[in-house]
């Protein structure tokens, strides 16, 4: 990986992300320049050098009114709309309105047949305890419950 994950207590394997949430594109490229690099402490971290990641972006000035022009953008039906927050809902409906106006194309497309958050949550559980019994030698699953090695 880019970024080391020394320090970390995995929450789940599929759900794991380290990264910056930042206000821009240039602060998530120079934050993420600084997190990047080899650590002896973290066998998946990549030892690749790390490269500027900021080098390559235009100021939003010069990005011109089509640079999204060809990009298609999915939005999963069913993650929007019914028990969304309407303050998320209008962050989410300006940023595809803003990608729309730089030439983006915008498409609704149906994901899988169950409420995001039960998907999502049932991968978390899991994962969850999966990753945390693992790390703290728990045992794990049904087997666990029956023989009763941990009450």
């Amino acid at each position: 990986g880019r970024v080391s994950r020394y320090g970390l207590i995995a929450y789940g394997s599929s759900l794991d992300c380290i990264g910056p949430l930042t206000h821009s594109v240039a602060d998530a490229a120079l934050l993420l320049s600084v997190m990047s690099g080899s650590d002896s402490w973290d066998a998946t971290c990549s030892k690749e050098a790390v490269p500027d990641l900021a080098a390559g972006l235009l100021p939003a000035e010069q990005l011109g009114s089509s640079c999204m022009k060809g990009v298609r953008v999915g939005v999963i039906q069913q993650t929007i709309g019914e028990g969304v927050a309407a303050g998320v809902m209008s962050a989410v409906n300006g940023a595809l309105q803003h990608m729309q106006q730089l030439g983006a194309t915008v498409e609704e497309v149906r994901g899988l047949h169950c409420a995001p958050l039960d998907c999502s949550m049932a991968t978390a559980v899991h994962q969850v305890q999966t990753c945390l019994c693992a790390s703290d030698d728990w045992p794990i699953g049904q087997d666990a419950l029956v023989q009763g090695s941990w009450e």
